[in-house]
């Protein structure tokens, strides 16, 4: 989701501070929840009315780099996940556990089955 615009943020606060408007009002008057209205006037008492950025940590692979992962797939079918991942090591420098690959080749939509020639079918 996206953050609200600072012009949004600086209109609720002064709807608060300055026009003396309720909290449960402005909430409702801006469309926001009444924590995200808390949240705005603790953010200016403290100087800051910016946007934080999200928790957690960015993603290990962008949009290009899951391209490339892709593309080990496609060239590499047979491959195990363990095998993918030391090739894509070795081929980019990127180093990431099978349980990873198999996490992006999910969200890419992959479906992999096992055939009847790979070992333990």
């Amino acid at each position: 989701m996206r953050p609200y615009p600072i012009e949004l943020r600086e209109r609720i606060v002064e709807a608060v501070e300055k026009l003396g408007m309720s909290r449960r009002k402005a909430a409702e008057v801006f469309g926001v929840g009444e924590a995200t209205v808390y949240r705005y006037l603790r953010q200016n008492r403290a100087g800051d009315l910016s946007a934080k950025s999200p928790p957690g940590r960015e993603p290990m692979l962008n949009e290009a780099k899951r391209e490339l992962l892709l593309k080990q797939l496609e060239a590499e079918a047979d491959l195990t996940l363990r095998e993918h991942a030391e090739l894509y090591a070795k081929d980019n420098g990127v180093v990431l556990a099978a349980s990873t690959v198999d996490s992006y080749f999910r969200r890419l939509g992959v479906k992999r089955k096992k055939d009847l020639s790979s070992p333990g079918a």
